[in-house]
């Protein structure tokens, strides 16, 4: 039986505006390693600094793959905070990823 997760309700009239550290982001990039995927590299988690409703985090590394050539894919991960618990999930750019070069 699956289990429930509680819904955060917030009605589309109010202000999606969090207070100072209630927004969390972070990101990996992950390569294939023969039938799973590794982390490459991983940033820190961010956190808003002022009252925001959004935020983006992201890096360039160029034309040269970070890890040697290979399957590349990234996780995104973002987060709110509401009545002290955490609430947000993960996307990742694709199952099978991106071969680079």
């Amino acid at each position: 039986m699956k289990s429930k997760r509680p819904i955060l309700d917030i009605a589309c009239e109010r202000s999606y505006s969090r207070p100072v550290n209630h927004l969390r982001v972070k990101w990996k990039l992950q390569k294939k390693n023969g039938p799973s995927w590794s982390t490459c590299h991983s940033s820190s988690n961010y956190y808003n600094g002022t009252t925001a409703s959004q935020m983006t985090v992201g890096n360039d590394y160029g034309s040269t793959p970070h890890c040697g050539n290979g399957v590349y894919k990234t996780r995104a991960y973002g987060y709110l905070k509401n009545s002290g618990t955490w609430w947000g999930g993960e996307i990742e750019s694709g199952v099978t990823g991106h071969t680079l070069p």
